[in-house]
């Protein structure tokens, strides 16, 4: 192990590193440490699926969409140690652009996500596993004295039995998993890159559907001073731009999907 102004990182990982400034990027919500430099970026967190998962995705996307590339990984005392390049360009949330254009590109990033071929993806999620995981989450108690936001549900056991008898067809693309505007980079050409692909694989495709368009309405509407009228015409961009017809029913479906992950 090699320390880096403050940080233990482990030799094999740190040979890579310059000695130069780096910033720590805090704007996610996960639990990671991120330590951003000049031309790469160093991901620490407690080893876990969702760790595992990234590295294993970035290197099998490598060629196939514009992801960072994995310079160096390593498992050391219960921590991952990711090593990757720096994305360019500017998070969706953050590019400055009308948010109607942003809409568009935003778009745009999934129809790049559903052009990927999925025959040998190494990883899929389907509606029904992602039941078994919300009903894990009511049986280890891990949503204990919360409830769900549609109050038409008194507890989580209630939209859980509505949810297991009104089960859509899955709709197999390739997910980002996470699609939200902090995950998505554009530069004045589009969009350039994606990030945070630990849930990344094999979905159905209004998982990012209804991911991006809370995400577009948090920062839009929520964080901005977005009238709903206008948030309006920025979802009828999107559809316009994805060619496909709003599914109202999977829509709400993956809205109260989501409430298990609060």
């Amino acid at each position: 192990m090699m320390q880096i102004n403050g940080f233990t990182i482990p030799s094999s990982v740190a040979r890579h590193l310059k000695n130069e400034d780096f910033h720590t990027d805090d704007i996610g919500r996960s639990d990671s440490s991120v330590l951003v430099f000049s031309d790469r970026v160093l991901k620490m967190e407690k080893t876990s699926e969702l760790s595992d998962s990234e590295h294993e995705m970035l290197l099998w996307l490598d060629g196939k969409l514009p992801v960072p590339r994995v310079i160096a990984f390593e498992r050391e005392n219960g921590f991952n140690y990711l090593l990757m390049t720096r994305q360019s360009g500017n998070m969706a949330c953050e590019h400055g652009l009308p948010e109607e254009e942003v809409s568009r590109l935003l778009a745009k990033g999934l129809k790049m996500l559903w052009q990927t071929d999925i025959s040998d993806c190494p990883k899929k999620r389907t509606i029904s596993s992602m039941l078994t995981e919300a009903e894990q989450k009511i049986k280890d108690g891990s949503l204990q004295n919360l409830f769900p936001s549609h109050t038409e549900f008194p507890d989580f056991e209630s939209l859980f039995s509505y949810l297991s008898q009104n089960i859509p067809q899955d709709d197999f693309v390739f997910s980002h998993g996470d699609y939200c505007l902090p995950n998505v980079f554009l530069d004045d050409d589009g969009v350039c890159g994606f990030l945070d692909l630990g849930r990344a694989g094999i979905s159905d495709r209004y998982e990012d559907i209804y991911m991006c368009l809370w995400s577009m309405r948090y920062n839009f509407v929520t964080l901005g001073t977005m009238e709903e009228a206008r948030f309006s015409k920025c979802e009828t961009v999107f559809f316009e731009e994805l060619g496909i017809e709003k599914d109202l029913k999977k829509l709400f479906f993956f809205e109260l999907l989501a409430e298990f992950w609060i």
